[in-house]
């Protein structure tokens, strides 16, 4: 048997974690509708509610054919209630005709819960995690229930469901611009403003194509090369091994010693 030779003394391991980045599959839109009493409000002798219906219904009929849509509306339901939050209809859960027909059948009534309706519609997304995610919010006005719906829209992004969250802001102020625009300044999505019909239908227009480009994920850097050192040395200058050396199963008959 030869000899074994052990240096006694500790090794470290170095363990390296890498985070693979997620690859992202078709596209899914999730339309947050305003159905507040506000919407009843006139643009051009036409109520709100009526347009954005209108062009809501138009959209729906020219998708392309990987991308599935979903609807949410909130505030149409109860006058004074902040949990009046509906999902009318699943991501990809209906035809374009019948997701048209319950966009046409939402009459507006009450409060204006964005917040809760941004943080309501992450369930929606339970099924495409992984894929191209995106939120839109069609509003005409502030929240009015006390929520952050810039919080809200910074969780939805930052969830394992990764949604980007656009906004239209409709007809509205100054100060209810402020309080939109940071909606998708958190969300990582984009903000269209419009003033009248035909300003509502060209941003929904470039929603639908902002929300079709696939978010490009930066690569993961690449892991250092291992920076090799030396931690012992033994020139076995003189007859004897050094203390820091042991023999295990010597085998006086099997010892070389050369130069």
């Amino acid at each position: 048997m030869y000899p074994i030779f052990r240096l006694s003394t500790a090794a470290a391991l170095l363990a390296l974690a890498v985070s693979p980045g997620g690859a992202r599959g078709e596209t899914n839109m999730l339309f947050i509708l305003d159905g507040s009493n506000s919407m009843w409000g006139q643009i051009e002798g036409v109520p709100k509610i009526t347009t954005a219906q209108d062009v809501l219904a138009t959209l729906l009929d020219d998708l392309p054919k990987d991308t599935k849509v979903g609807l949410m509306v909130y505030g149409h339901l109860d006058k004074s209630s902040c949990t009046d939050i509906e999902l009318l209809s699943p991501i990809g859960g209906d035809s374009a005709e019948t997701l048209a027909a319950k966009v046409k059948g939402v009459k507006p009534k009450g409060k204006t819960p964005i917040a809760g309706a941004l943080a309501a519609s992450a369930a929606a997304f339970a099924q495409t995690i992984g894929q191209n995610n995106n939120v839109v919010l069609i509003s005409d006005g502030l929240e009015t229930c006390d929520g952050d719906p810039c919080a809200a829209a910074a969780a939805l992004n930052t969830a394992n469901i990764q949604a980007r969250v656009h906004v239209i802001g409709f007809d509205v102020g100054a100060e209810e611009r402020r309080q939109l625009e940071c909606i998708p300044a958190a969300g990582k999505g984009r903000y269209f403003s419009a003033g009248n019909a035909g300003e509502l239908k060209a941003a929904v227009a470039e929603v639908k194509k902002v929300a079709a480009v696939v978010e490009q994920k930066p690569e993961p850097p690449k892991p250092p090369k291992p920076q090799l050192r030396e931690v012992f040395r033994d020139e076995f200058d003189g007859d004897n091994l050094a203390d820091h050396w042991e023999v295990v199963n010597p085998d006086p008959d099997a010892f070389i010693v050369e130069n």
